[in-house]
């Protein structure tokens, strides 16, 4: 595996026919990701966080490397529990990563990287195991958590790039509902503007409310929206009866391309959403951010593991926020992530079928984009 500065990072890099990726020593993020199932159409969806290489570095450790999409153990904000502090979204976001040279290279049709850390809040060991398989524009992302004694929230914080001349639309799968993230009733604080009603339920992404009487709702299924402001949502994906995943897509029609994750909701049942349209003005924001964070994990939106651990309005509704983790017990979170060019016209999907080894997404009229992908990995199959 060879190691590279990529976005002022040391980072291994991974490729194969179909999929090159940058994975940072720093807190294991993955970005910049190019998904090539068409050369002539490359697909590079992911956001780069703009200070890399500026001096001094953010105060804050996730924000150093920030980019793509990484793994948190806790998700959500800094915590203090029992004496013991947890970082923002964790040690795996935030600490130096180990190559496992033995575990990574190309077995057949799969190239693996394998890296690990040993986390000491929570306290355990974490292996991250990225694979890509010829011919499927996805990455295949396992982590490995043996060793911890801890109830938290985890998860993904996959975070895509914005562009005012290429907007996204975002859908999922069916939800029960969702629910704006809770917050200060003010719409300004700490350096922050936030447009939508705290605390509030919604049965529509297109239909969100506001803070504002004159305008009680907005869409937030397209991004870039509401410039000027920052705000957190989630949504919670409704079990589908066949056992097959769960997914968000990002579509954007004039860029030409497909973004879409997969997952197990009974693993990860939430989706958060983290919209930021320079609407940060603390450093290292400095009101120059566009991206959107379509974070698939199991937490109390992003307010990490003092408030994932309480009872709180997701888990009477019967949400988990945190998952647990014992010491005599090898637990592994899998996920998939993936892109592809669409057809001309393709504005959005409105529904996912899952066939052997393939995922067809199709849109409202009709258009198909048809893409290889071993689903089952989530549930426990190899990819090879």
């Amino acid at each position: 595996m060879k190691t590279e500065t990529v976005a002022g990072q040391p980072s291994w890099r991974i490729e194969n026919d179909t999929v090159s990726a940058s994975v940072t020593h720093l807190g294991g993020m993955i970005a910049p990701v190019e998904f090539r199932s068409d050369p002539a159409r490359p697909v590079s969806p992911y956001y780069v966080s703009p200070w890399q290489g500026e001096t001094p570095p953010p105060e804050e450790p996730v924000l150093a490397p920030l980019r793509g999409d990484f793994f948190c153990l806790p998700f959500g904000a800094e915590s203090t529990v029992n004496g013991r502090r947890y970082v923002t979204h964790g040690d795996t976001a935030t600490r130096q990563w180990e190559l496992v040279e033995d575990e990574s290279g190309k077995t057949g049709e799969t190239t693996t990287l394998t890296v690990r850390m040993r986390s000491a809040a929570p306290a355990g060991e974490v292996i991250k195991r990225i694979s890509l398989r010829n011919g499927d524009p996805v990455v295949y992302n396992a982590h490995e958590l043996t060793g911890f004694g801890v109830r938290a929230p985890l998860g993904h914080h996959a975070t895509l790039a914005a562009d005012p001349d290429a907007p996204l639309k975002i859908t999922t799968s069916p939800i029960r509902f969702g629910m704006t993230a809770p917050g200060p009733e003010e719409p300004y604080g700490g350096g922050e503007y936030s447009a939508l009603l705290p605390a509030s339920e919604f049965s529509s992404l297109e239909s969100v409310p506001t803070r504002w009487k004159n305008i009680p709702d907005t869409d937030c299924s397209i991004f870039p929206a509401r410039e000027g402001f920052v705000d957190i949502m989630a949504v919670f994906q409704r079990h589908p009866e066949s056992g097959e995943p769960t997914w968000v897509a990002a579509v954007s029609r004039n860029a030409r391309f497909l973004w879409f994750s997969l997952k197990d909701p009974t693993v990860l049942p939430t989706t958060v959403l983290w919209m930021e349209n320079l609407g940060r003005h603390q450093p290292p924001w400095n009101g120059r951010n566009r991206c959107i964070g379509l974070e698939d994990v199991c937490g109390y939106f992003a307010q990490g593991l003092a408030e994932s651990v309480e009872t709180n309005a997701l888990s009477e509704r019967g949400i988990p926020t945190v998952i647990e983790l014992t010491p005599d017990r090898k637990r592994e979170i899998r996920y998939i992530q993936g892109a592809a060019p669409i057809p001309e016209g393709f504005g959005s999907v409105a529904s996912a079928t899952f066939k052997d080894d393939r995922v067809v997404f199709s849109s409202p009229e009709g258009a198909t984009v048809d893409v290889p992908v071993r689903w089952s990995y989530l549930f426990g199959e190899d990819p090879t």
